[in-house]
């Protein structure tokens, strides 16, 4: 529980602010709407940009700086650590997300049409539930996460993994309907795609992601000596 609980206290930074501040204009937008946007905007593509935040949040402080030696010495296994990271920036975008729905069923009641495409005897534009959305959109989460972190570790660098995920989110957002079948975000999919096995490959993206970063990051030898800090 210990570790658990210090890697919580990662998420007290200076990138805590700008979490804070993103859900804040997020509820904001909400409030001060006169009509709602789809609520696919939300769901996933604005909970997919705060999952990348707070992976970059939760590695501020192991991988800014000069503390990389001292992370070489940490005293428990860096997998470990990687693992928990992960289930925390997943566990960030799941405090705020019934902030959000709570706010959006409050503001535009019975209005939560979602499901592009057929899904679980749930038809196209059919009103969803709360668990609805979160089990279409967590697969995104994951791989988002897995992504950014695989790239921070890789790197020894939260600026470099916090811009492969933005860039990841970036390239699917334009991309849209573009990417056909292995879009991450599910309104864009063709009609004749299979939704449960997208979102089981993306959420098996993002775990073998954070398996990779596990693996580099208990190579210790990778941390010592390095003499560029961020």
């Amino acid at each position: 529980m210990t570790l658990w609980l210090r890697e919580w206290r990662s998420l007290r930074s200076a990138m805590a602010a700008a979490i804070a501040g993103y859900v804040m204009l997020v509820l904001l937008s909400l409030i001060v709407a006169d009509r709602p946007r789809n609520v696919f905007y939300y769901n996933e593509m604005g909970s997919v940009l705060l999952a990348i935040m707070a992976s970059g949040t939760l590695f501020q402080r192991e991988l800014s700086g000069s503390q990389m030696e001292l992370f070489a010495a940490y005293p428990a296994s860096l997998a470990g650590m990687v693992v928990r990271k992960g289930v925390w920036a997943l566990g960030v975008v799941l405090v705020f997300h019934p902030m959000w729905t709570l706010v959006y069923l409050w503001k535009f009641q019975g209005m939560i049409t979602y499901v592009s495409i057929p899904w679980a005897g749930v038809g196209p534009g059919a009103p969803v539930s709360e668990i609805d959305l979160l089990a279409v959109a967590v697969p995104g989460y994951l791989a988002a996460i897995g992504i950014t972190i695989a790239v921070m570790v890789a790197a020894k660098r939260v600026h470099i993994g916090l811009l492969a995920g933005f860039g990841f989110w970036l390239w699917q957002s334009l991309q849209g309907p573009g990417l056909g079948s292995v879009s991450l975000f599910t309104p864009y999919l063709p009609q004749n795609t299979s939704l449960l096995a997208n979102r089981l490959v993306w959420a098996g993206i993002g775990m073998v992601c954070v398996v990779v970063a596990a693996g580099l990051a208990e190579r210790r030898e990778r941390w010592i000596g390095v003499d560029s800090p961020e």
